[in-house]
């Protein structure tokens, strides 16, 4: 069962590195994300890549219902986003697309301490629309938890997930870029 160790939960900032891009109700979204959206995109990825290659989703469908639900109860605290185009000419056909993206810091409140596993698989695969063309690279850290709850729920989000912490391991170590 995914549980939030930290009373009252706490806050997590959600900081775009390269910009962001994905559609809402088939429309481009240009508002700030909810954390159930964040993670929303982070289960479709994930299930997008493992059909691709053709193996089995490391989440699985009832630990994927369980974070949608959880999602839920997280909510906004801070969102300074910047709109930005990105302008992509296909080599193909000629043909202009601009795409509405945008970057931003995005502050959360809540039951976030168990979705570590799934930001840290975020952060390896990026989130969103249009990655191929480098765009969803996110960074995230937890604010305002003392250091011994964050490692205990680092041990219970480990233990909740060994699949998801050791797709990331072997993800990290044939696609990390090489120092």
């Amino acid at each position: 069962m995914i549980r939030d160790a930290t009373p009252g939960g706490c806050q997590l900032v959600i900081e775009c590195l390269t910009p962001v891009a994905w559609k809402d109700h088939n429309q481009w979204a240009t508002q700030a994300p909810t954390f159930a959206q964040w993670v929303r995109r982070i289960l479709g990825r994930t299930a997008q890549l493992c059909e691709s290659a053709g193996v089995a989703n490391p989440i699985g469908h009832t630990r994927a219902r369980a974070y949608l639900q959880l999602s839920e109860h997280v909510s906004a605290v801070d969102a300074r986003q910047r709109p930005l185009w990105l302008q992509r000419t296909s080599r193909r056909s000629g043909h202009t697309m601009r795409v509405p993206t945008q970057l931003g810091r995005f502050v959360y409140s809540g039951p976030v301490a168990d979705f570590a596993p799934l930001l840290r698989w975020a952060e390896a695969l990026q989130v969103g629309a249009k990655t191929a063309f480098g765009c969803g690279v996110i960074r995230w850290q937890f604010l305002g938890v003392p250091e011994k709850s964050l490692q205990q729920n680092r041990k219970l989000s480990l233990q909740a997930s060994p699949k998801i912490t050791r797709a990331v391991a072997e993800y990290e170590r044939c696609f990390a870029p090489h120092q």
